[in-house]
């Protein structure tokens, strides 16, 4: 019999086995996230740009996107609209979050974003909400 994960280890580790791309053109908030995402368990790649994002989903599967809605050269919504192109990029499963600093600017449900967040992000947030995903979506 293999051994098996104690319950209070995946307490700790909710994001556990997820591959997380993590999309910003400030590198500090990359950094951040990152940190605190992979403390919880996840796998996370951070990049800078929209463009360098969809290079990364064309070779690794990830189970969810956090992206900057404004950056310079294409920003979120550009990202969104490429990656819901299932022949060339990602899933249409894949759930996708955008991030602002803009309260107002929050995309609503009609936008094809899964949810999103406002700047500074709230850390413990996003993991509970990324962990409480159903399985079949990530």
């Amino acid at each position: 019999m293999g051994r098996r994960t104690p319950i209070a280890a995946l307490a700790m580790t909710p994001l556990n086995g997820l591959t997380l791309l993590v999309v910003d053109d400030d590198p500090d908030t990359v950094a951040v996230l990152a940190e605190y995402l992979e403390s919880a368990g996840a796998r996370v790649i951070g990049v800078s740009s929209a463009k360098a994002a969809l290079d990364v989903t064309r070779t690794v599967h990830v189970d969810a996107v956090l992206i900057e809605l404004h950056m310079p050269a294409e920003g979120g919504r550009w990202f969104l609209r490429q990656f819901r192109t299932p022949a060339e990029y990602g899933s249409p499963s894949v759930p996708v979050f955008a991030m602002t600093w803009e309260r107002h600017d929050r995309p609503g449900p009609e936008s094809g974003f899964v949810g999103s967040f406002v700047k500074p992000v709230d850390v413990d947030m996003v993991i509970a909400i990324i962990a409480a995903l159903p399985r079949a979506v990530r």
